[in-house]
């Protein structure tokens, strides 16, 4: 989940019910900063909205992050989480985390590339869905096949060879041409 379920109410319920979970701790409280410290990752616990009777005690896991120049940074983050029903190895849970960047990331791929539409109709709203994922994943696995460089070692994709936007406009002309359609509105790319 997203750092905007950082709530007692919403931790308690989640806890209450056994329901597994992760979500990023937003550093706001003198005591929970002076325990985001140090030079290693570590899993303590801690208690929200001490002394009320909404409080809430949580397992927390500090996932200390060397930066070494990635992103033009220098030195070390803290990434905390709220931990729950599963592991709590920092390693595993930057992980698990991690995954949902990538679904991130393909809902939004998917929304550049899906058509716009204002039909009320659930079936071709879905339908649409899945083509811009047809579309998606063809793009994807174009990329691997035509821009990986031929190197020893891991596949590396070059950037900025094969854009999604390109990729959708040669899809639009490719399909004029073959259906011999009179005009197909571009694919919005957003």
């Amino acid at each position: 989940m997203d750092r905007e379920f950082f709530n007692a109410a919403i931790l308690g319920y989640l806890q209450q019910s056994g329901i597994p979970h992760i979500i990023p701790v937003k550093k706001h409280g003198k005591v929970l900063n002076a325990m985001l410290k140090g030079r290693a990752s570590s899993t303590f616990t801690y208690t929200m909205k001490k002394g009320t009777k909404d409080s809430v005690d949580l397992v927390i896991t500090d996932c200390v992050v060397y930066m070494m120049g990635k992103h033009k940074k220098k030195g070390l983050e803290h990434h905390a989480f709220v931990v729950f029903g599963m592991s709590t190895s920092p390693r595993n849970v930057r992980e698990i985390y991690r995954h949902r960047f990538a679904i991130e990331s393909t809902y939004r791929l998917r929304n550049s590339v899906r058509p716009r539409t204002s039909m009320k109709d659930e079936k071709i709203r879905y339908f649409y869905t899945l083509l811009s994922f047809i579309i998606q994943n063809m793009w994807v696995s174009e990329k691997w096949i035509r821009c990986a460089r031929q190197k020893p070692g891991p596949k590396v994709i070059k950037k900025n060879r094969l854009s999604l936007e390109y990729f959708s406009d040669l899809i639009r002309e490719n399909s004029e041409l073959l259906f011999r359609l009179k005009r197909m509105d571009k694919i919005a790319i957003t």
